[in-house]
C-alpha cells in the first residue's frame, strides 16, 4: 500500500510513523514536528490547528530548503503570481530570463533551461502542470496557496521586488519609463506609444508587451525607429502594433539591422510584412500576424515574404473581423514551419491545398471564419504528410471527403463549436478504424464552449462545458 502510485502521487513527503492504538493526538503532531522537522520549542501550549499549521509549514520548508540555490530563486518568482491562478509558462521563463535568474553556458537558449528547470520543480511536486496545448506542450502552472505563501515568506526574507504593470492602463507610454535603462521586462495597457519617446532608451530591455484596452478596435500603435536599437529584445508582444522599417547599415549597403536576439513577435500589421522587416527580424520562431479593423478595407495581401524567415516555426494568421491577406505560394513558406493558425481570415478553400502539402506542419488550427463557408472539405491529393493535431472551431462544415493517403500521422482532432453532424462524421471514422484495424488512431474531442488560456496573464478567460461525450472529461 505504502508504494502504491494513488498514494506516491497525492503526498508530497512520505516517511513512516508507527502509531499506538491509544495514542494521544497532539502528542503525535508535536513529536513529528520535534524528530522529523527539529523543532525545538516547547510545544504543550499550542492548540491541535497551530501545531497542524506548524506542521505544515515545516514540511513545506523542507521541500525548499532541499532545492539547490539556482532553483531557490526560481521557485521564489512563483510568489509574483495571484493567487489561485494558472500561471503562464512563457511569461514565467521571460521573466526569469529578465532578473537573470537563469545561468546560461555558452549558447544556450534561455527557454530550453527555463523549461528543464520547471520540469525540476515538477518532480519535486512543487508545481503542479495546469494547461496544456493541443500537442502535449505545457502552455500553465499552478502552485498551491500554502506554497505560494511560503514564497512570498521566502522572498521578503531575501528582499526580492518585483514592479509588475500589466494590470496598469495609461492613453500615452509614459515618458519616465525610459529612464529606467536597466528594465528587463516590461508590460501595460496603452493606447499610443509617442513618436519622438526615445524607447531606445530602454537598452537592456528583453520583453516588451503592450497592449490596448480594446482588441481590434484600436488602431495599431506605432512603433519608431528606435526599436531597432534594442539589440537585447527578444519578445516584442502587442495586440496589434504597425513596426517602421529599419535603417539601413550604411548608406552604400543595402543591408539593413537586424534584431539577432529576438524570438517571438505577436501582433504584427500585415502591413509590415515587407522584406525589409523580416530580414530585420530574420531569427524569429514564432510570429502572429493581426489585422485590425482599420486595416480590413485595404488591399489585397500576400505573405511572400515570409520566405525571409527560415527559423520560423510557428506561424499565427488572424484577422478581425474581416482579412485581406492571402497565404503565400507553397515555395515563399517558411521551410521548418510546424504550426499554423489561422482565424477569421475566410481564405478560399483552394489555398488548403497548399497547407497540405507544408513538409514539417505537425499542428493545424482552423479557428472562425478560417476559411469561406463551404459544408463539404475534400482532399483529393495525398497531403498532410506530418500532420499529427488538428482543431476545427466554428466551422460551418458538416463532412469532409477524404483518400485513403491523407492524413498519414493524425492522432487528433478537436471540434470546437461547430455543427454536431461533424462530430457525429467524425465518430463514424473512429468506429470505422476500430472495426477494420483492432485500434483507434484518431481520438476525436468535441466541445460545446471554449476555454481559452491566455499565456500571458495566466487566465481562463472562457469556460469549458462539454458534449454528450462523457469520456472526454480527461482531455481538458
Amino acid at each position: 500500500m505504502y508504494y502504491d502510485p494513488s498514494i506516491v502521487s497525492f503526498f508530497d513527503i512520505r516517511g513512516w510513523i508507527t502509531v499506538s492504538k491509544d495514542y494521544n493526538y497532539p502528542n503525535i503532531l508535536a513529536c513529528l514536528l520535534q524528530d522529523a522537522i527539529g523543532v525545538k520549542e516547547k510545544l504543550d501550549k499550542f492548540s491541535d490547528e497551530d501545531l497542524e499549521d506548524h506542521l505544515q509549514k515545516g514540511v513545506l520548508a523542507l521541500s525548499y530548503n532541499h532545492l539547490p540555490p539556482h532553483l531557490k530563486s526560481c521557485f521564489l518568482y512563483f510568489g509574483v503570481f495571484p493567487k489561485a491562478r494558472e500561471i503562464s509558462v512563457k511569461k514565467l521563463l521571460r521573466l526569469w530570463t529578465a532578473e537573470g535568474l537563469l545561468e546560461l553556458k555558452g549558447l544556450e537558449e534561455p527557454e530550453k533551461l527555463g523549461s528543464s528547470l520547471l520540469q525540476d520543480l515538477i518532480d519535486k511536486s512543487l508545481v503542479v502542470v495546469g494547461e496544456q496545448s493541443l500537442d502535449g506542450k505545457i502552455k500553465a502552472y499552478r502552485i498551491h496557496d500554502l506554497l505560494r505563501d511560503l514564497c512570498l515568506r521566502e522572498a521578503e526574507s531575501e528582499n526580492l521586488l518585483v514592479l509588475d504593470l500589466e494590470k496598469v492602463s495609461c492613453y500615452d507610454l509614459p515618458r519616465e519609463i525610459v529612464q529606467l535603462s536597466s528594465l528587463r521586462y516590461f508590460s501595460m495597457v496603452v493606447c499610443k506609444i509617442t513618436k519622438d519617446l526615445s524607447i531606445s532608451k530602454l537598452w537592456n530591455l528583453q520583453t516588451l508587451v503592450f497592449r490596448q484596452s480594446y482588441r481590434g478596435a484600436s488602431p495599431p500603435i506605432i512603433l519608431s525607429n528606435g526599436i531597432w536599437e534594442m539589440s537585447q529584445l527578444r519578445h516584442l508582444q502587442s495586440t496589434g502594433m504597425y513596426l517602421c522599417s529599419p535603417p539601413q547599415l550604411s548608406a552604400n549597403e543595402v543591408k539593413y539591422r537586424v534584431l539577432e536576439n529576438l524570438q517571438s513577435v505577436s501582433g504584427l500589421s500585415s502591413r509590415c510584412c515587407t522584406k525589409e522587416i523580416f530580414e530585420g527580424i530574420k531569427k524569429v520562431k514564432k510570429v502572429q500576424i493581426f489585422d485590425t479593423v482599420h486595416e480590413i478595407y485595404s488591399k489585397l495581401k500576400s505573405l511572400d515574404n515570409l520566405i525571409c524567415l527560415h527559423e520560423l516555426e510557428e506561424l499565427s494568421i488572424e484577422g478581425y473581423i474581416y482579412s485581406f491577406i492571402r497565404l503565400p505560394r507553397l515555395e515563399f513558406f517558411p521551410p521548418n514551419l510546424t504550426k499554423l493558425t489561422v482565424n477569421n481570415t475566410r481564405l478560399p478553400w483552394k489555398e488548403m491545398t497548399i497547407i497540405s502539402k507544408l513538409p514539417k506542419l505537425k499542428v493545424l488550427q482552423l479557428k472562425k471564419y478560417a476559411f469561406d463557408m463551404k459544408i463539404v472539405w475534400e482532399l483529393t491529393e495525398m497531403g498532410f504528410p506530418e500532420l499529427r493535431f488538428l482543431l476545427l472551431e466554428e466551422s460551418t462544415l458538416v463532412y469532409w471527403r477524404v483518400a485513403d493517403d491523407y492524413f498519414p500521422c493524425l492522432e487528433r482532432v478537436v471540434i470546437r463549436n461547430c455543427r454536431p453532424s461533424l462530430v457525429t462524421f467524425f465518430d463514424r471514422i473512429q468506429k470505422e478504424q476500430l472495426e477494420s484495424s483492432g485500434s483507434d488512431m484518431h481520438k476525436v474531442y468535441a466541445f460545446d464552449t471554449i476555454r481559452e488560456f491566455d499565456e500571458d496573464h495566466g487566465e481562463v478567460m472562457k469556460t469549458v462545458e462539454e458534449d454528450s461525450n462523457k469520456d472526454l472529461q480527461n482531455f481538458i
